[in-house]
């Protein structure tokens, strides 16, 4: 039987803060992760926005506990090498955060980002007795 790791991925995300972010890879995706795709991940309390793999690494980080990443969009790289190097130039160069330069250089159909919206269907049974206590 093979030895399960617990796999890390650094990610740039579009919020303007300088550095990278460290998520964790759920065992059931260690296979399907690869550098420049993107992926789902969760940010802040209650949102969802998508950032791409810029590293793949099994270094635990030690400040904070790492967040499971959501989905894996992409099934091959939509950035290549050459690409985020440019990329880490730009933010270096201009004094930018890389989040801003992805941002900027992605059209707009490969950025998602979610706001997470609750709202009552219609023919919905609230019954109590079917809710569990968080949904009260």
């Amino acid at each position: 039987m093979s030895e399960r790791h617990t796999l890390f991925v650094d990610l740039i995300l579009p919020v303007p803060i300088r550095n990278e972010f460290t998520y964790r890879v759920p065992h059931e995706m260690n296979d399907d992760v690869f550098v420049g795709a993107r992926v789902v991940v969760p940010f802040g309390r209650s949102k969802l926005i998508t950032g791409i793999i810029t590293r793949i690494h099994e270094n635990v980080p030690t400040e904070y506990q790492a967040r499971f990443l959501e989905y894996l969009l992409d099934d091959r790289p939509i950035i290549t090498p050459k690409q985020y190097t440019f990329w880490k130039w730009i933010s270096n160069y201009y004094m930018a955060p890389i989040g801003d330069v992805m941002n900027a250089a992605l059209p707009a159909n490969f950025k998602l980002a979610s706001e997470t919206q609750i709202v009552l269907h219609p023919d919905a049974n609230l019954d109590p007795k079917f809710l569990t206590e968080r949904e009260c």
